[in-house]
C-alpha cells in the first residue's frame, strides 16, 4: 500500500450522503476505535448528525451472535436514522462481516468501510501483550509499567496466529486502507492519544530480533 499521511481533509473526504455511516475494521488494537473517534470528532463541526456507536458488538455482546444472520441487524439498527461511525475488530466478528455474501453485500452497499493497520509490526505485539495485562488502551504511568511483566518472550505459534490474523485483515475490501503511523490529526480529547508506554519492543521481547526479521519480510512482501 502506497504511504499516505492521513489528514483531518483526508478523513472528511469519506463522509458520502448516500451511505449509512463509516465503520472502522482491523485487528485487535491496531487503533479501529481510536480512528473512529477521530472520524466523530471531525465530522461534528461539520454539521453531520453523526451518531458514535463505539465499537460493535459490546465486549457483553458478541458471544450472543451465534451466527452471522444475527451480525447485520447490529450495524443497520447502530444507524438510527442518522450517520453511523462504528469500529470492529473482534476477529469472531469480521467473518461473519465479510465471507458471509448476504451480510457483505449490504454491508458494502450502506457502509463506507475503512481498514486499519498497523506497519511497526513489534509495537503492535506490544501493545497487545500490555493491554492483555493492564486492560489500558493507550497510554500508562511509569508506576503501572513497573507491575507489568517484561521482558517477555513471543513463541513461535502465537507469532505465526498473529501473521496469519494480519494476513487475513490484509486481505478483506475496503473503501479506504490507512496504517496507524500515518495517521496526523491534531485533536486532543480522551481517547485519542496513541500509544505511549514508556518502553521500546527491543526492550519488551526477549526474541526481538525474530520478531523484527518476520517484520521485515512481511513488509518487503506487502509494500
Amino acid at each position: 500500500m502506497d504511504k499516505m499521511i492521513v489528514t483531518e481533509d483526508v478523513i472528511q473526504s469519506w463522509f458520502n450522503p448516500d451511505k449509512k455511516g463509516i465503520i472502522v475494521f482491523g485487528m485487535m488494537r491496531s487503533g479501529t476505535q481510536w480512528l473512529s473517534t477521530l472520524v466523530q470528532k471531525i465530522f461534528e463541526p461539520l454539521g453531520k448528525h453523526v451518531v458514535f456507536n463505539g465499537e460493535l458488538p459490546k465486549d457483553s455482546k458478541w458471544q450472543q451472535w451465534e451466527s452471522p444472520q444475527l451480525v447485520l441487524p447490529e450495524f443497520t439498527n447502530a444507524t438510527k436514522g442518522s450517520f453511523s461511525v462504528t469500529s470492529v475488530a473482534l476477529p469472531q466478528v469480521l467473518p461473519w462481516m465479510f465471507n458471509y455474501a448476504p451480510n457483505f453485500d449490504i454491508i458494502k452497499r450502506d457502509f463506507t468501510l475503512i481498514k486499519i493497520l498497523r506497519t511497526n509490526i513489534s509495537e503492535h505485539l506490544m501493545s497487545l501483550s500490555i493491554y492483555n495485562q493492564t486492560q489500558i488502551h493507550s497510554s500508562i504511568t511509569p508506576a503501572l509499567l513497573e507491575n507489568i511483566q517484561y521482558p517477555r518472550e513471543i513463541t513461535r505459534f502465537d507469532l505465526n496466529k498473529y501473521m496469519v490474523d494480519r494476513q487475513y485483515v490484509h486481505s478483506l475490501f475496503a473503501d479506504h486502507t490507512v496504517n496507524y503511523e500515518d495517521i496526523s490529526v491534531n485533536i486532543t480529547a480522551k481517547n485519542m492519544v496513541k500509544n505511549k508506554y514508556g518502553i521500546t519492543p527491543k526492550e519488551f521481547f526477549v526474541n526481538y530480533d525474530f520478531i523484527h526479521l518476520m517484520e521485515t519480510e512481511w513488509l518487503a512482501q506487502h509494500n
